[in-house]
């Protein structure tokens, strides 16, 4: 590791890509892959544009539950959120999500893109860029308040692209380092990132409970530990490297 990190100075820009694993410690529980189901919900009825346009009633009521319970006293930032806020004394850190939490923010990163969207944010149907805060239930009755137009979660759907692409590649092309966390980096665009970083020989790390299909590609790894103790792990192990260099 240390070699790895060596050249990883104060200000170096970290690109962070973040998944499911970093807000599992935080009570946030995710829809099973391999059965298809969130929260025993078949996910292309909750989670597909084909399930909005069948019940619209059963969607928001879905994400409903949800947001009450992301915004309750049991939901709360975990240690590996609060460490890589702390990395922001010493680096440039641009954390990608592909959480719909605001956990990474309420620790206090300052930069933080949603790629697949807010549980906390509406948007008109009408008009894409009309996108509001939204913290209380969501109805069919609840319109956009500049064109009148219906209202859903602004939450990235299966067969939906992700948001902010364009500014996401672009980061990536300016960082030193590539850490992914909690995620299986198997879907576009995530699964393309690691390899971006390979072609700009720049050092990547992978923080996860277990090995994914694309570890290999990773110049180091640090597995079987929850993200509360790997990303704490790493987060001192650069900050010791740049105060003794």
């Amino acid at each position: 590791m240390v070699n790895l990190i060596e050249n990883i100075k104060v200000n170096s820009r970290i690109f962070v890509l973040s998944g499911a694993g970093l807000d599992a410690e935080s009570n946030i529980k995710t829809f099973r892959a391999s059965e298809g189901l969130w929260e025993g919900h078949d996910v292309y009825s909750v989670a597909h544009p084909d399930g909005w346009a069948k019940d619209r009633d059963l969607v928001n009521s879905f994400y409903n539950e949800r947001r009450r319970h992301l915004l309750s006293s049991s939901v709360k930032p975990n240690d590996a959120h609060y460490a890589l806020a702390e990395l922001d004394k010493y680096f440039e850190v641009n954390i990608i999500t592909q959480n719909i939490s605001d956990l990474q923010n309420r620790a206090g990163s300052k930069s933080v893109i949603q790629m697949h969207g807010s549980l906390l944010e509406v948007f008109c149907e009408n008009d894409r860029s009309h996108v509001y805060k939204w913290e209380k239930d969501l109805t069919t009755k609840d319109l956009c308040v500049e064109c009148g137009g219906s209202q859903r979660v602004n939450v990235v759907w299966f067969s939906e692209p992700v948001l902010h692409l364009e500014k996401i590649q672009k980061l990536a092309a300016s960082s030193d380092l590539f850490v992914s966390i909690g995620t299986s980096n198997q879907v576009f665009p995530a699964n393309s990132l690691v390899t971006m970083f390979k072609q700009m020989n720049k050092p990547t790390v992978e923080l996860n409970l277990e090995k994914t299909v694309n570890s290999e590609l990773f110049d180091y790894g640090i597995y079987d530990k929850p993200a509360t103790k790997s990303v704490v792990e790493l987060k001192d192990s650069l900050i010791k490297n740049i105060l003794e260099n």
